[in-house]
């Protein structure tokens, strides 16, 4: 279980939202993009990207969609896309 004090720390990064906010902005102008199309897109390092796409998929905000062959480093890879008219979008709370 998670201590209170780890999710308040958790909530206290600095730009966290804005760093969830730069990879929906890019899977949802693009989709089937892969953390490492975003990671690449966004400058953002590939750690965050998948840190930041894991708590997308768990609020509802995007959606695996497919897997693909990443160009660069032949790896499959899962594609994501965002899932329409989603009606709970935890950062614009914040930031609000």
């Amino acid at each position: 279980m998670t201590s209170p004090t780890s999710i308040e720390a958790y909530y206290s990064i600095p730009d966290l939202h804005e760093r969830q906010r730069r990879v929906y902005t890019c899977i949802a102008a693009n989709p089937r993009m892969s953390s490492n199309d975003v990671a690449r897109a966004t400058g953002m390092s590939i750690d965050n990207v998948r840190n930041r796409i894991t708590e997308l998929l768990n609020d509802g905000q995007i959606r695996i969609c497919g897997k693909k062959r990443d160009h660069i480093t032949g790896r499959t890879v899962r594609q994501y896309e965002k899932i329409e008219d989603h009606p709970v979008v935890r950062w614009a709370e914040v930031s609000a």
